[in-house]
C-alpha cells in the first residue's frame, strides 16, 4: 500500500484545491524554498494519518490549519489520501477487496473533525485502527523521522537504546502483557489479603462473638430474676420511709410556724425603731441646713474673695520682684555703657590728633612736589622759547649757554646737598624708630595680652548677641499676655467648682467619707487597698432608676471596698476608725449575677420592662465583684406589674424594685409607700462626681497654663539676661580696644611708625633730589657737549624739559591725593569723635534714667509686700471664721452619721428578722409539703405494687425477704442499679438467633478457605507461563539485534565508506567481537561464496556491503543468548579501528550514525509510508547523496516521501515535487527525477545487502557527480 495522490484544500498555505498526483511508489522528493509550503505536505499527510499531538504540524488548535485562520473567506480545510492497495499483503485488515483506499480529514472553524473513508464518514478511532494495522501509527510515529529525533538518540542513554531494539523487535507489547498479567497477580494477591482479613477480622470474631452472645443470655436471665427480689424490697423500703416521713413533720411544722411569728413581730418591733431615728435624722438635717445657712455662704464668699486677693497680691509682689530684678541689671548694664562710651571718645581723640600730626608731614610733601612742578613747568616753558628761564634756585636770569650751565652747576651742588640732608635725616628717624620699640619685650608681651583679651571680648561680644537672637525667638510677649489673663479666668473657675463640690460634699454627711489613722497603719499598708464607699465608686447610667438602684443597693451602699482581707483586718485593728462599718474585700466576696436564662425570661414576661440592677450602674473593673455582691441578685423594672410578674415567676424569681422604689420579693414580702427623705443620694453623688470631673479638668489646664507661663516668662527672664551679658560684652569690648590703644607698646609703635613712615619720606625725597643732581650733570655734560649745536642743544633741552615737566606732574598729583586722602581721614576721625561724644552723653543719660526706673520699681515691690501682709491677714481672719462654721456643721454631720447608723442597723435588723421569718414560712410549707408528699408516696406505693397491703406485717423482719438489717436499701439500690446497667448492655448484645447464626459463619468459613486455594492456584499457573514467555522474549530480542546490528552497519557503511557501527550490549564481550569482525571486512576478509556482485570491488557500496557482512558475522559469532539487559551502546570504527566514544566523531558523522539507527530498526519491520524532513540539513553534500542513494538502495519495499533542499537528496528521487509561493498560495510542480528506477533488491541478508550495494553503485554512475566536501 502507497499513497497515489494527496488532494489539499484550504489547509494551511493551501488555500484553493491543489491535486497532487503521480507519487512514485519508492522514492519521492519534496523541495522548495523556505516557506513555500513543502513542510506543510507532509503535516498533511500526518494530519489524515490523525495525529493528536498538534505541535508535531507546528500549529496550537485545529483552526490554525485553515488557511490564515479563516480570516479570508476560506472557512474549512481538507485533506485527502489516495492510496494504492492493489497488493493484497499489504492491505490493511478488513480493506483486501479495494484496490484503492480514499480517506479524507476535514476541520471547519469554529468545528470539529471529520474522518471519511472511500467517501463514507468515519470515526476516528477506526481511521486509526486502519493505520495501525499497517504500522502507520502516528502519535508513535517511528515512520516519522524529524531532524529533532535524530538529535535525541544521539543523547539516548544505553537503557533507552535497549527500548528502541525492544520497540522494533514487538517484546514491548509483551512486556505490557506481562504487566498486565503482574497486575492480575497483583490483584489475585490482594484478594488473598482480603480472604485473609476476612477471616482473621469478621469470621473468626464472628464466631467468638457468637458463642459469647449464647453466654450472655443465660446471664441476663440470671440478672432478670435478682431484679425482681430486688426491687420488692426497695418498694418495701420506700413505703416505710414514706410514712414515718408523714408521721414526723406534724410536729416540725408546729415548731416552724411559732418561729415565724416571733420573727414577725421582732420586725415590726425595729421598724418602729427605725421610723423614730428616721425623724431624727430629718431634725438633724434641718439643723445642718440651718448650719449651711446665709451666714455660712457669707462667711465662705468672704474667705474665697479674701484668698483671690491675697493670690492677685502674690502674683503682683513676684512680678514686682521679677521687674526690679530687671531694671536693676539694665541700670548696670547702662553705666557699664556710660563708662565704655567715655573711653571710646577719648580713644578716638587721641587717634585724631595723632591723625593730625601726620597729615602735617604729608602737607608739607604735597607743597614740595608742586614747587617742584611749577619750576618745571617754567623751564619746559623757556626751553620752548629758546631762552633760559630764570632758576628759582639759582636765582639768576640769562639765555647763553654759559648761563645756563652754570645754572646747572648750582643746581646739581644743591640737589645733593638736599640729599645729604634729607638721607641723614631719614637715617636719624630710622635709629629713632628702632630706639623706641627697643627694650619694651615686656610691654610687647602685655600688648599681646590686651589685643588677646581684645579678640576674646569681640568672641563673647558676637556669642552673646548670637543668644540674644535665639532667645527672641522663644518669647512672645503677647502670649505671656495672653496666658495671664487665661490663668486669672481658669483659678476663678476652680474656685467656683471647689466651692460647689464642697457643698454638695457638706450636704451628703459623713456617710459618704472613710477616715482612719493612716499613720498608725504601719510603713508597709498600701493605701490604694481601700477603694472606698460603695455609694462613691459607681455612677448611675439612667437618673430615672436611681431610687431604685438606692433601693436594691439597701444598707450595702454604705459598705466600705477594700482589696482584700487581710486589709480589712488591719483596717480594724489598727485603723481606728470613728464609726462602725462593713467592710468588702474583693478577694473574699462572692459576687454573682443574675443567670442569663432567668434575664432573658423578665425580659420576656415584662416585655422588655425589666434590666438587671447590675447594668445600670457604671463602675472600675477592678471592683466588679463587690458590685455584683451589692447590685447582682435584683431586678429594676418600669413598673409595678412587671416587677411582680418577674418576681414570682417560676423561671425568674429575682427581687424585683420598680423605678418608684417598691419591693417584690419571691419570698413573699413586699415594700411600698414613701421614700425617706435621704432619697436621691446615687443623683446628688452623680452631681457631685460631674463637679469633680470639671474640677479637675479645670485644674489639669490651669496647671498647664502655669507651666506654659512659667517657661514663658523664664524665656523672658533668659532674654533679659541675655541682653544684659551682651551689654557687658560689648562694653569689655571697647575698654579692651581703649586699653590696646593707650598701651605703652602701642603708643611706641605708633611713634616708631610715624618715625618710620617720615623716613621713608627723606628717604623719597633724597632719592628724588639724587635724581635731580643726576639730571643736572646730565644736562651740563649735555650743554658742554653741544654748546656748538644750538640748534640741537635747544630741541634737547625742550624734550628734556618736556620729562622732567611730566615726572613732576605726576609726583604732584600723587602729593595731592595722599593730601585729600589724609584731609579725608581727619575728617572721618572728627565725626567719629562727635559721634563717640554723643553716644557717651546718650548712655550717661540712659544710665540716669535706669537708675530711676529701678528706685521707682523698689518702691513699687515694697507697696506690694505691703499689700500681702495686709491681705494674708485678712484672709486669715476669714479662714478661721469659716473654720468655726465648719467645725460646728462637723459636729452635726457626725451626730446626724450616728443617727443614720443605727437607723440602718434598725432597717437592718428589721430585714434580718424579715427575712428568718420568711424562711421559717418557707420551711413550714416545705415541711407540710414533705408531710403531704410522704402520704401521697405512700398510697402511690400501695397501687403501684398490691403486695404491699399482703406482705407489710413483714417489713423489717429478719430472716425474711424484706430484711433491711441483711440487706441495706442503699446497697441493694446500687446492686440494681449495677444490675439494670449490665441489662441495658445485655440488651443491645443478646441474640437469640446465635446458633443458626454460627453455623452460617462456619460455612463462609470454609467458602473462603476453598476460594483462597484457587487463587493461589492460578497465579503459580500465571508465574510459569511468564517465566516461559520470558525466555521466548530474549531470543526474539537477540533474534531482532542480530538483525537491526547487520542492518546497522550496512546503512551507516553505505552513508560513510569505510566506516562500519554495532550495537554492543554494555560491558559486554560484543563490543570487541564485533570490532574484530568489522576490521577483518574492512580490510577485504570476506570467505562467503555468494559474494559475487557485478561492479567495482572498491565501490563504497561493496564497502558498505563488507561492513554488513563484518557484523553479521559478528552478531552469528557471539553467544546465542546474549545478555542485553544492562542496555546497549553505539560503537564505530573507522578502517578497522573502534572508537571509544563517539565524542570524537563530527556533527555530520552524529548525524549520519543516528539515522542509520534509525532506519535499520524500521528496516526490521518495515512499514508501507516513511516521511523525512530535512533530516540532511547538518550534513555536506557527499552525505547527502549518500543518503539519498542508501535509500534507494535498503528500502525498495516501502514508499518515501523526503523533504529536502539539497540537491545530492533529490537528485536519487524518483518523482521530485518542487513547491513555490505565488500570491500568498503555495503551488506544486511535478517532474520526473530518475527516468530510470533502480532495479528492486530484496536487503534482508548478507547477499541481498551486497547486491544493494552493487545496484546502488551501478545507480549512482547515472547521477551528477558532486564533489565530497
Amino acid at each position: 500500500m502507497f499513497i497515489k495522490e494527496v488532494v489539499l484544500d484550504g489547509f494551511k498555505s493551501y488555500a484553493k484545491r491543489t491535486v497532487i498526483s503521480g507519487f512514485d511508489p519508492e522514492f519521492n522528493a519534496i523541495t522548495g524554498l523556505n516557506g513555500s509550503g513543502k513542510s506543510n505536505i507532509l503535516d498533511a499527510v500526518c494530519f489524515v494519518l490523525g495525529i493528536s499531538n498538534l505541535s508535531q504540524v507546528r500549529a496550537s488548535n485545529l483552526q490554525e490549519l485553515v488557511y490564515k485562520q479563516g480570516q479570508a473567506h476560506v472557512k474549512k480545510a481538507s485533506v485527502t489520501l489516495v492510496f494504492d492497495n492493489s497488493d493484497a499483503a499489504q492491505s490493511p485488515v478488513g480493506y483486501e477487496g479495494f484496490d484503492t483506499i480514499t480517506v479524507t480529514r476535514q476541520v471547519v472553524v469554529g468545528g470539529r473533525s471529520k474522518y471519511f473513508i472511500n467517501g463514507s464518514a468515519a470515526q476516528a478511532s477506526r481511521v486509526q485502527t486502519l493505520f495501525h494495522s499497517v504500522q502507520l501509527n502516528v502519535n508513535n510515529p517511528h515512520f516519522l523521522i524529524m531532524q529533532g529525533r535524530i538529535t535525541k538518540v544521539l543523547n539516548m542513554k544505553p537503557v533507552e537504546v535497549l527500548g528502541m531494539l525492544e520497540e522494533a523487535a514487538g517484546t514491548r507489547m509483551y512486556e505490557d502483557k506481562k504487566r498486565s498479567a503482574e497486575r492480575v497477580i497483583d490483584k489475585k494477591e490482594g484478594k488473598v489479603r482480603e480472604i485473609n482479613e476476612v477471616l482473621a477480622k469478621e469470621i473468626n470474631p464472628t464466631l467468638a462473638r457468637l458463642r459469647d452472645e449464647q453466654r450472655e443470655y443465660r446471664r441476663h436471665q440470671q440478672n432478670r430474676e435478682e431484679l425482681e427480689k430486688l426491687a420488692r424490697l426497695i418498694a418495701a423500703h420506700q413505703w416505710v420511709v414514706a410514712t414515718e416521713a408523714f408521721e414526723r413533720s406534724i410536729e416540725d411544722l408546729d415548731t416552724l410556724k411559732e418561729q415565724a411569728a416571733q420573727a414577725r413581730a421582732d420586725a415590726t418591733r425595729l421598724r418602729a425603731e427605725a421610723d423614730a431615728k428616721e425623724a431624727r435624722v430629718a431634725e438633724l438635717e434641718e439643723a445642718r441646713r440651718a448650719a449651711m445657712g446665709p451666714e455660712y455662704r457669707r462667711v465662705a464668699d468672704l474667705e474665697a474673695e479674701r484668698g483671690k486677693a491675697l493670690v492677685e497680691a502674690q502674683a503682683r509682689l513676684a512680678s514686682a520682684k521679677d521687674t526690679l530684678k530687671r531694671e536693676e541689671r539694665a541700670a548696670q548694664a547702662a553705666a557699664a555703657a556710660a563708662a565704655e562710651a567715655e573711653a571710646a571718645a577719648g580713644a578716638i581723640a587721641t587717634r585724631l590728633a595723632r591723625r593730625q600730626e601726620e597729615d602735617a608731614a604729608v602737607c608739607a610733601r604735597a607743597a614740595a612736589a608742586k614747587a617742584e612742578y611749577e619750576a618745571a613747568e617754567a623751564a619746559y616753558e623757556a626751553a620752548c622759547t629758546g631762552v633760559a628761564a630764570a632758576g628759582a634756585k639759582a636765582g639768576e636770569g640769562g639765555g647763553t649757554v654759559q648761563g645756563r650751565m652754570m645754572q646747572a652747576r648750582e643746581a646739581a651742588a644743591s640737589a645733593a646737598v638736599k640729599a645729604d640732608t634729607a638721607g641723614m635725616r631719614a637715617k636719624h628717624l630710622r635709629d629713632e624708630a628702632a630706639a623706641c620699640l627697643s627694650g619694651l619685650g615686656a610691654s610687647k608681651a602685655a600688648f599681646d595680652r590686651l589685643r588677646a583679651d581684645k579678640e576674646s571680648a569681640g568672641a563673647a561680644a558676637r556669642a552673646a548677641e548670637e543668644a540674644v537672637e535665639r532667645l527672641a525667638g522663644s518669647h512672645d510677649a503677647r502670649e505671656e499676655k495672653a496666658l495671664l489673663a487665661r490663668r486669672d479666668e481658669r483659678a476663678r473657675a476652680v474656685d467656683k467648682l471647689s466651692a460647689a463640690a464642697d457643698k454638695e460634699a457638706a450636704s451628703l454627711g459623713s456617710r459618704l467619707r472613710f477616715d482612719y489613722d493612716e499613720s498608725s497603719m504601719g510603713a508597709r499598708w498600701d493605701p490604694a487597698a481601700v477603694k472606698g464607699v460603695v455609694a462613691r465608686l459607681v455612677r448611675v447610667k439612667d437618673p430615672s432608676a436611681a431610687t431604685a438602684l438606692e433601693v436594691a443597693a439597701g444598707g450595702r451602699l454604705w459598705q466600705v471596698v477594700v482589696q482584700s482581707a487581710d486589709a480589712g483586718k488591719a483596717l480594724l485593728k489598727k485603723g481606728r476608725l470613728q464609726r462602725r462599718v462593713t467592710l468588702i474585700p474583693l478577694d473574699r466576696v462572692s459576687g454573682a449575677s443574675i443567670p442569663a436564662d432567668r434575664v432573658a425570661r423578665a425580659s420576656e414576661i415584662s416585655r422588655g420592662k425589666a434590666v438587671p440592677a447590675l447594668s445600670l450602674v457604671g463602675y472600675s473593673e477592678e471592683v466588679e465583684a463587690a458590685m455584683q455582691h451589692v447590685f447582682g441578685r435584683a431586678l429594676v423594672c418600669e413598673d409595678k406589674a412587671a416587677a411582680q410578674a418577674c418576681a414570682f415567676d417560676r423561671a425568674v424569681r429575682c427581687v424585683s424594685v420598680t423605678k418608684e422604689g417598691d419591693v417584690y420579693d419571691p419570698a413573699g414580702t413586699l415594700e411600698g409607700g414613701s421614700r425617706a427623705s435621704g432619697g436621691g443620694i446615687l443623683l446628688r453623688l452623680g452631681k457631685l462626681a460631674d463637679i469633680q470631673e470639671r474640677l479637675d479638668a479645670a485644674r489639669t489646664e490651669l496647671a498647664a497654663i502655669e507651666k506654659r507661663l512659667s517657661e514663658l516668662q523664664a524665656a523672658g527672664a533668659a532674654l533679659e539676661e541675655a541682653r544684659a551679658e551682651r551689654d557687658v560684652c560689648l562694653h569689655r569690648m571697647r575698654m579692651a580696644e581703649d586699653r590696646l590703644a593707650s598701651c605703652e607698646y602701642a603708643e611706641a609703635k605708633g611713634r616708631a611708625d610715624k618715625a618710620s613712615e617720615e623716613a621713608a619720606a627723606l628717604e623719597a625725597e633724597a632719592a628724588a633730589q639724587r635724581a635731580e643732581v643726576e639730571r643736572a650733570t646730565a644736562l651740563l655734560a649735555k650743554l658742554e657737549g653741544d654748546s656748538g649745536d644750538e640748534e640741537g642743544r635747544r630741541e634737547r633741552e625742550e624734550a628734556d624739559a618736556e620729562k622732567r615737566l611730566a615726572a613732576a606732574k605726576k609726583a604732584a598729583v600723587k602729593a595731592e591725593k595722599a593730601m585729600a586722602g589724609a584731609a579725608q581721614r581727619a575728617e572721618e576721625l572728627g565725626l567719629e569723635l562727635e559721634r563717640a561724644k554723643t553716644d557717651a552723653a546718650d548712655a550717661a543719660k540712659a544710665a540716669e534714667a535706669a537708675q530711676a526706673s529701678a528706685a521707682e520699681s523698689r518702691g513699687k515691690c515694697e507697696e506690694a509686700e505691703e499689700r500681702v501682709r495686709e491681705d494674708a491677714e485678712a484672709h486669715a481672719e476669714a479662714d478661721d471664721a469659716l473654720g468655726e462654721h465648719r467645725r460646728r456643721v462637723a459636729e452635726t454631720d457626725e451626730l446626724l452619721a450616728g443617727v443614720l447608723r443605727e437607723r440602718d442597723e434598725a432597717r437592718s435588723g428589721a430585714d434580718e428578722a424579715e427575712a428568718t421569718a420568711v424562711r421559717s414560712e418557707a420551711e413550714a410549707r416545705s415541711v407540710d409539703e414533705a408531710r403531704r408528699k410522704g402520704k401521697r408516696q405512700a398510697a402511690q406505693l400501695e397501687r403501684a405494687h398490691p403486695w404491699i397491703e399482703e406482705e407489710r406485717a413483714q417489713f423489717g423482719k429478719a430472716g425474711t425477704l424484706y430484711d433491711f438489717q441483711a440487706t441495706s436499701p442503699e446497697a441493694a439500690r446500687e446492686r440494681v442499679a449495677a444490675l439494670q446497667e449490665d441489662q441495658e448492655r445485655l440488651k443491645r448484645k443478646i441474640n437469640l438467633d446465635a446458633g443458626a447464626m454460627l453455623e452460617r459463619a462456619e460455612r463462609e468459613y470454609r467458602g473462603l478457605v476453598d476460594k483462597k486455594d484457587r487463587i493461589e492456584a492460578d497465579k503459580r499457573k500465571i508465574q510459569r507461563v511468564i517465566g516461559e514467555l520470558d525466555a521466548k522474549k530474549v531470543e526474539a530480542l537477540d533474534t531482532t539485534w542480530r538483525r537491526v546490528n547487520r542492518d546497522f552497519a550496512s546503512i551507516f557503511s553505505t552513508l560513510l565508506p569505510g566506516t562500519s557501527a554495532c550495537l554492543a550490549p554494555l560491558d559486554g564481550p560484543a563490543a570487541g567481537s564485533a570490532g574484530s569482525a568489522a576490521a577483518a571486512a574492512a580490510a577485504g576478509s570476506d570467505d562467503d561464496d555468494d559474494s559475487d556482485v557485478d561492479g567495482e570491488a572498491a565501490s563504497p557500496a561493496a564497502a558498505a556491503a563488507a561492513a554488513a557482512a563484518a557484523a553479521a558475522a559478528a552478531g552469528s559469532a557471539s553467544s546465542a543468548a546474549q545478555d542485553l539487559s544492562s542496555g546497549l551502546e553505539i560503537r564505530v570504527s573507522f578502517n578497522g579501528v573502534w572508537k571509544e566514544s563517539l565524542t570524537e566523531l563530527s556533527g555530520g558523522q552524529r548525524s549520519l550514525l543516528a539515522l542509520s539507527l534509525i532506519l535499520a530498526m524500521l528496516l526490521f519491520k518495515p512499514a508501507p509510508v516513511y516521511i523525512l524532513d530535512e533530516v540532511d540539513a547538518a550534513l555536506d553534500l557527499s552525505h547527502t547523496q549518500n543518503i539519498g542513494r542508501m535509500l534507494r538502495t535498503h528500502f525498495r519495499g516501502s514508499q518515501f516521501l523526503v523533504v529536502s533542499l539539497k540537491q545530492g537528496m533529490f537528485s536519487n528521487a524518483n518523482v521530485i515535487f518542487r513547491t513555490k509561493f505565488v500570491d500568498g498560495v503555495s503551488t506544486v510542480t511535478r517532474t520526473i527525477g530518475r527516468k530510470e528506477a533502480a532495479p528492486a533488491v530484496d536487503a534482508s541478508g548478507p547477499r541481498g545487502a551486497k547486491a544493494a550495494a552493487a545496484a546502488a553503485a551501478a545507480a549512482s554512475a547515472a547521477a551528477p557527480a558532486v564533489a565530497a566536501i
